[in-house]
């Protein structure tokens, strides 16, 4: 399986870097963003097309390692929670096994009904 997926990621690089020299001269171009609000403005340097689909793509695997290790922390915690649970369950179990069976009320005395009669 570890080797299916090197092969699957070399491959979608290869595809990558095809794509990047094939479109060199459109993905080399430079813009600048800009940004107009409350009577302000701001506006960027010039920045090449490329840079801000890497800096794009650096955001987003960023964000998206933050949200799973996010993730990560709350399971494990839930998992901690649920094994103390666990614990805590299994000796309220074992307290009731060794408790000695008695009835929860006394019983009435048993009359003899057979004799009379």
């Amino acid at each position: 399986m570890r080797y299916i997926k090197f092969i699957v990621l070399v491959v979608i690089f290869i595809v990558f870097m095809v794509f990047f020299y094939q479109n060199t001269a459109e993905l080399g171009t430079s813009i600048q963003l800009k940004l107009h609000l409350l009577s302000q403005e701001w506006i960027s340097k010039p920045i090449p097309f490329y840079a801000m689909v890497l800096i794009a793509f650096g955001c987003g695997a960023l964000l998206a390692t933050a949200y799973f290790f996010l993730d990560k922390l709350r399971c494990g915690a839930k998992l901690r929670e649920a094994r103390e649970r666990e614990v805590k369950l299994e000796k309220e179990l074992n307290s009731l096994r060794n408790m000695p069976i008695e009835p929860a009320y006394p019983s009435a005395p048993v009359e003899d009904t057979s004799s009379q009669g």
